[in-house]
């Protein structure tokens, strides 16, 4: 068996285009449209939590999302699942997930 190395780039710092990505997402209206639906969809999430991050997430431009990205195995399962019931997913997507 052959093995291979992944390398990716350190997701603990702010990538280089995000400051021009935040100004061409706060300019769209399709972006606008679809937090609208985020935040109106917030309460059908069951886990308290995961309203809580959502929100946290929606209300602030520069929210960082480091602390989350040591999720479990487990945990990354019951967020896309519950997200996945909200009917938050695109199927074609969520085998890329």
């Amino acid at each position: 068996m052959v093995g291979v190395n992944a390398v990716a780039g350190d997701q603990t710092v702010v990538g280089a285009g995000n400051e021009r990505a935040m100004k061409l997402a706060a300019q769209s209206p399709l972006v606008a449209s679809a937090m609208g639906m985020l935040k109106g969809r917030l309460s059908q999430f069951q886990s308290k939590d995961i309203r809580k991050n959502l929100a946290e997430l929606m209300g602030m431009d520069k929210s960082c999302v480091t602390h989350r990205a040591n999720l479990s195995a487990e945990d990354k399962g019951r967020l896309l699942a519950e997200l996945d019931k909200a009917g938050l997913i695109d199927p074609a997507e969520a085998t890329r997930l």
